[in-house]
């Protein structure tokens, strides 16, 4: 990459991943609220996280974004795409569009932001050199969480006022408009630029052989898997489960858009700062741990029914958590690829992550509908000890140091 000021990668790093974020959020968070204000059940509700289906399967397509145009070409185009979309959903609920409709909308921009985060983690192994891909790794989890809290909390907390057409149209406004932002400050990274003809050409399926051809991978892929079986189990219900409580959606824009923010932030910068300082080893033994032993704190809030302080300590937990867990995991996912083979490894490493998230939090719904909420938190706790149980393996590996 041409040479770049520290100002000018912290602007694009954070705004990209905030983009990357913020659609996953609007999938997966934010839909669960519309869909259970228009009364659809707690089962139905964890189905919801089918919509991560493409995020799953993105490794699919990913040698595509790695064969044709460039990862900056692909981002701005997915960008002005993800407004489209959004901006149909919002003129269906102000239309009175039936539910169903609506649902396969979510699924459209499921797909679209499935192939804007290829693009996006591809670009960004392009753009910055190895040495400096951990160094700003807290960065992108801080606007990736960023983006999850805003839509879990800011986003949430105003639909008590705001009707949800005006929040799927205000969405839909900041992806046309940071399109154009981005079209101005991203890099071309000198690895695009210099790009040969031969390159390009790279048959797809070599990507899938290359991928299971790296050093140690069986191991990898089953770290992938069970890391985040706990976390996904939490995720998938820890909406339903604080308005079910009482908490209103204005507070809970305040705990999560407000409390969440600050912890997150501060997670997620010291999560990079320290796998960068002390390593990543390290960094695994030590977020994997902190990051299971936080869901049990959600057990006793669904035990104690304690006051709304209390509910907002173990939401600040979880996400400072699941911050430090998620730099731990993405650093090592990050090392798991061919330089050739970027955007299209990285893709494939993340949808073994999509797929537990996914699965489990399909599951999520039915587990918290029949054993209730303590129990289902406790069973959650139970499915993140698999993945403990590989660090100590995973963290001896060479790339880990």
């Amino acid at each position: 990459m041409a040479k770049k000021s520290s100002k000018s990668i912290l602007s694009w790093v954070a705004t990209l991943y905030y983009c990357e974020g913020l659609p996953f959020s609007l999938v997966r968070q934010v839909s669960v609220v519309f869909f259970r204000d228009q009364g659809v059940s707690l089962a139905s509700l964890g189905l919801t996280s089918l919509y991560g289906i493409p995020w799953t399967f993105k490794f699919l397509w990913g040698p595509f974004v790695d064969r044709f145009s460039t990862k900056r070409t692909w981002i701005l185009v997915m960008e002005l795409l993800l407004g489209a979309i959004l901006g149909f959903i919002a003129l269906s609920i102000l239309n009175g569009g039936s539910v169903k409709y609506i649902a396969a909308l979510f699924l459209v921009v499921a797909f679209i932001a499935a192939t804007h985060d290829i693009a996006i983690d591809g670009f960004y192994l392009e753009a910055l050199p190895k040495d400096q891909q951990a160094k700003y790794s807290g960065l992108w989890q801080m606007g990736f969480r960023l983006a999850l809290l805003t839509g879990s909390g800011l986003l949430v907390g105003i639909s008590k006022v705001v009707p949800w057409w005006g929040i799927f149209g205000m969405a839909s406004i900041f992806f046309i408009l940071i399109r154009f932002w981005h079209g101005f400050i991203l890099p071309v990274p000198e690895i695009t630029a210099k790009k040969s003809g031969t390159e390009s050409k790279i048959p797809i399926i070599e990507s899938f052989q290359t991928f299971l051809q790296l050093p140690g991978i069986a191991l990898a892929m089953a770290f992938f898997i069970l890391f985040k079986v706990g976390d996904a189990l939490l995720f998938g219900m820890s909406t339903p489960f604080l308005l079910d409580i009482g908490v209103q959606k204005d507070q809970l824009g305040i705990i999560s858009g407000g409390f969440g923010v600050a912890s997150a932030i501060m997670a997620t910068i010291f999560g990079g700062w320290f796998i960068s300082k002390y390593s990543l080893r390290r960094g695994l033994y030590i977020f994997g741990f902190i990051q299971s032993l936080a869901i049990p704190v959600y057990a006793f809030v669904a035990w104690s029914t304690p006051s709304i302080y209390v509910i907002a300590l173990a939401v600040v937990i979880e996400q400072i958590s699941a911050g430090l867990g998620s730099s731990a995991y993405a650093n090592f996912m990050m090392r798991q690829v061919n330089p050739k083979y970027r955007a299209s490894h990285y893709a494939i490493g993340s949808s073994l992550m999509s797929l537990t998230t996914m699965l489990a939090g399909a599951l999520s719904g039915f587990g918290a509908q029949k054993y209730g909420y303590f129990v289902f938190f406790l069973l959650a706790f139970a499915a993140s000890l698999p993945g403990l149980a590989l660090i100590p393996f995973v963290a001896r590996r060479p790339e880990c140091k």
